[in-house]
């Protein structure tokens, strides 16, 4: 059987038919990729998940008419068993090099029919159940998926959602600071930011129990969350609501005018950047506030934490790895009761960080990088592409970091 007939797409991936059409494209040669390079013969299926498979695929049309596409292929393969399924993961990061040459960001991630049986109960998990389509081989695949109840997932998956995203955003951060002139790096300083609102948002309807992962709808019951929380009404920005719903509709249906005033050269708002920058870095303390039930901002207590400092220069110069859960301990540490484990250090290093970058004030920002990690200041560049490298390579599992 091969790829190319065996392809499924045969449902909406964008609103607009121009969009829908390119991702249809984009899709069929990502997925013929795949099943080439790691074999027919040892996959079951492959499935789509995320904001394509639910049909809110956003594409931007630059001033030049190129696609930019704002949506990521989120992929699944279905190994036919396990010895199939290791040797599929032993060649993931190979075929993740390749396909990142391509138009569209892919992730793919190895499954066994089995382990779709038992699938830990995960946002991620619920949303490739209840959403995920199959768009190559054995369309029953999905069918004997756990279903999950969203009563399970653990409400830390949502701290662990923006932790997440902020060391993504300091990422790009980074690299608009070593080449302020690039637009592909400013570009995806505007994109991150976007994901941290929308998935801010998501992370405060997780906590509380609500795991709808649509952006249609998703500002409307953020509203009706801060109406009925008097707390997360006060940490979050008075303006949160509506930069939600702003960030949700771009997300779906993106103008290339909203991008223009943040990239380098004609038209460049730099003002425009840094609101928009301290804006998102005021929703994630103010989120980091609220999760921790505290009546002051545990997240600040942050830059001034020794033993986070400890725990972070412990990991970054010995390397060590650590199976504990990051999710309890990251409660436990924001309300001010637990030591980190290394692995949180290097999720909490970057949020931090990103923290920092958001300062009024750029010595302020420093001072808070100083505080936070060792030998800040004139080594406070290298102790940040540390952090980021550990946590590319062990939270993210990216071989080059």
């Amino acid at each position: 059987m091969s790829g190319d007939a065996a392809l499924s797409l045969g449902f909406r991936m964008a609103d607009g038919a121009r969009e829908d059409a390119w991702f249809h494209d984009a899709a069929a040669r990502v997925v013929g990729e795949v099943v080439a390079a790691l074999g027919a013969g040892r996959i079951a299926a492959v499935v789509l998940s995320g904001s394509l498979a639910r049909g809110e695929g956003g594409l931007l049309w630059d001033v030049g008419g190129r696609p930019v596409p704002v949506a990521d292929l989120d992929l699944y393969v279905v190994a036919r068993g396990d010895a199939e399924a290791g040797a599929l993961r032993a060649e993931r990061h190979s075929l993740l090099a390749l396909l990142a040459r391509g138009e569209i960001r892919a992730d793919v991630g190895i499954v066994t029919p089995d382990g779709l049986a038992t699938l830990p109960a995960t946002l991620g998990n619920l949303a490739l159940v209840g959403e995920g389509r199959v768009v190559w081989g054995d369309g029953d695949a999905l069918s004997r998926a756990r279903r999950i109840d969203p009563t399970e997932i653990p409400r830390d998956d949502a701290l662990n959602l923006v932790l997440n995203r902020a060391a993504e955003e300091l990422f790009a951060l980074r690299a608009a600071r070593r080449a302020p002139a690039d637009a592909a790096a400013a570009f995806a300083v505007f994109y991150r930011g976007v994901k941290t609102v929308t998935d801010v948002a998501l992370a405060i309807l997780m906590a509380r129990g609500e795991h709808r992962t649509t952006y249609r709808d998703r500002a409307e019951r953020l509203a009706a969350t801060v109406a009925k929380d008097e707390r997360l009404g006060t940490a979050l920005p008075a303006e949160w609501v509506d930069a939600v719903g702003t960030a949700c509709r771009w997300k779906i249906a993106p103008r290339w005018e909203d991008v223009a005033g943040h990239l380098p050269g004609e038209g460049h708002d730099p003002e425009a950047a840094r609101r928009s920058l301290a804006l998102r870095v005021e929703g994630v303390r103010g989120f980091g506030a609220w999760y921790a039930g505290g009546a002051r901002d545990p997240l600040r207590s942050l830059e001034t934490s020794e033993r986070l400092a400890r725990a972070v220069r412990a990991w970054v110069r010995h390397g060590r790895r650590s199976r504990r859960a990051a999710r309890t301990a990251a409660t436990r540490l924001l309300a001010g009761r637990a030591r980190p484990s290394p692995r949180l250090a290097v999720q909490l290093a970057a949020l931090g960080l990103f923290l920092a970058s958001g300062g009024t004030e750029r010595d302020a920002a420093e001072r808070g990088a100083a505080r936070l990690l060792p030998d800040a200041g004139a080594g406070a560049r290298g102790i940040e592409d540390a952090v980021l490298a550990a946590w590319g390579r062990e939270i993210m599992d990216w071989r080059e970091a």
